[in-house]
């Protein structure tokens, strides 16, 4: 007599608003020879369905710490999404990011995170001879851990919070996992560049070329922030290229007929910036002083 093992996953992401799927169907089959005991004579193991979710959260965080990456804080409502299609897939059997007729970006919204960036890992495992807790966990982890892009969820430096929850299908046997990955947009980055060269200026942030005009500060407000690109030719001054942290304030001078970015923190002051790189189409604020 032979156990039959199977994991399945997929990926999938939605970022400010616009959910994208990726679908990575990996079964990994494997035949294992039988104890001694039969079927009738074997105990059927069941695992803790809520210590498999603790344990993946914790394991997570801590492959994120060997990866040099932040620790995941847990979020109720992100919890409760991940457990609501967690129970949804076991109880159906339905299996994909849209099982139930919605995006992770609804399934957010629905239980009320107001996000910036959300994410989502789902898989499910299936033994013949079932799980314990730490098994489902494991298989899980390992899963997710080998396939480029949920592995890249799982890492993302912009998510700050998580969810996660596992469910058993009683008429399958298989344990269905979901993670739950996402910034709130109370965390949004927000950074200014201000232009006291005495000229106007063109930088870059992402793949987006903007102007800015003498004496003016502009105010970003984004999720996920591109690279922020000052491109001077040899002559202008020296090229520059960072990545924008909250609060961060790009000053941009000229001396000697070279143009000089220095990089300071922002003055602790109220702003009224709309957000460009939430996608919704708004540009970033401009003041003129």
């Amino acid at each position: 007599m032979y156990a039959r093992m199977i994991f399945v996953l997929l990926v999938g992401l939605s970022s400010s608003g616009s959910a994208r799927a990726q679908s990575i169907r990996e079964p990994d089959s494997q035949n294992l020879p039988s104890t001694s005991t039969t079927a009738s004579a074997r105990q059927e193991k069941n695992a803790d369905v809520a210590q498999a979710a603790k344990r993946i959260f914790d394991a997570t965080n801590r492959f994120r710490r060997e990866e040099k990456q932040s620790e995941l804080k847990e979020n109720p409502q992100l919890a409760e999404a991940a457990a609501y299609f967690a129970r949804f897939m076991a109880s159906t059997d339905k299996y994909g990011h849209e099982a139930d007729g919605k995006t992770p970006a609804d399934r957010a919204k629905e239980y009320k995170y107001d996000y910036c960036s959300i994410a989502e890992n789902i898989a499910f495992v299936y033994s013949s001879e079932g799980y314990d807790t730490d098994e489902v966990a494991t298989g899980l982890m390992s899963g997710w851990k080998k396939s480029p892009g949920h592995r890249k969820n799982m890492l993302a430096p912009e998510v700050i919070e998580a969810g996660m929850a596992v469910a058993h299908s009683e008429k399958s046997g298989k344990y269905y996992g979901v993670q739950m990955f996402g910034r709130p947009k109370s965390a949004m980055i927000e950074f200014e560049v201000v232009n006291e060269s005495g000229e106007d200026v063109k930088y870059q942030v992402g793949d987006e070329t903007l102007e800015l005009g003498i004496r003016y500060t502009r105010t970003h407000q984004d999720c996920q922030p591109g690279e922020i690109r000052f491109a001077w030719t040899g002559s202008e001054g020296k090229p520059e290229t960072y990545q924008p942290a909250a609060k961060d304030r790009f000053v941009i001078t000229k001396k000697a007929g070279r143009f000089q970015v220095t990089r300071e923190k922002a003055k602790a002051e109220g702003s009224s910036a709309t957000s460009r790189a939430a996608k919704e189409g708004v540009p970033s604020t401009d003041k003129h002083r």
